[in-house]
């Protein structure tokens, strides 16, 4: 069996289990289907928040403020057992090929500089991660969740949200440019509102994730 199918498991369950608006798991195992592993969760229908936002760009600042108010949530828990965030990121910076070594030496050196901390960090917080359902918004794909420092889980979701639109930084005055950055500018000011942020620490998280 796959190792991450079962940690992704454990993961999701410690999701549900502290209340956190995502599907909720049934049973504690596996299954198999047609030599396939998955997991079992409640069935949600909805729009992802990327399909939302581009066909309604009027609510794209509400979309990013309900980001940053589920973001803050989840970070507000202390799972009991899931893997330490800078040990998953030592990995990634390990096998980089973008970086040559005296690159990753300085970034494992920074990455082990900063405090680890214990919040619940999804660790992939986009627009294609939620769904818009009946009950409201709802976060989804745990597999890549740990236990760290929860400035780090903000300077991935800010970094991918930066990189997540080439094609409107090639025309920043066009529309769907400007949906975004009301979204992205909505989604980091309500994250700060919510939640102390020093700058200064985040800009370090930045450089590392």
């Amino acid at each position: 069996r796959d190792p991450r199918h079962a940690y992704e498991l454990v993961a999701a369950r410690a999701a549900a289990d502290a209340g956190l608006p995502t599907p909720g798991v049934w049973g504690d195992e596996l299954v198999e289907v047609d030599g396939r592993e998955g997991i079992v969760f409640d069935r949600v229908d909805g729009a992802t928040m990327h399909q939302h936002v581009s066909e309604h760009p009027n609510e794209a600042e509400a979309a990013g403020r309900a980001m940053a108010e589920i973001q803050a949530r989840i970070h507000a828990c202390e799972p009991p057992d899931l893997t330490d965030l800078r040990a998953v990121l030592a990995i990634s910076i390990a096998t980089a090929n973008a970086l040559d070594t005296p690159r990753k030496d300085a970034a494992t050196d920074a990455l082990f500089s900063l405090a680890s901390g214990r919040a619940l960090c999804h660790n992939d917080i986009h627009p294609l991660n939620l769904l818009l359902t009946s009950d409201g918004w709802v976060i989804i794909d745990w597999e890549a969740a740990c236990r760290g420092n929860r400035l780090a889980g903000h300077a991935r979701t800010w970094l991918v949200l930066s990189s997540f639109w080439p094609d409107s930084k090639a025309d920043p005055e066009s529309a769907v440019a400007k949906t975004w950055k009301s979204f992205q500018t909505a989604y980091i000011q309500t994250y700060r509102d919510l939640l102390p942020t020093p700058i200064a620490e985040l800009r370090q998280w930045q450089t590392v994730v």
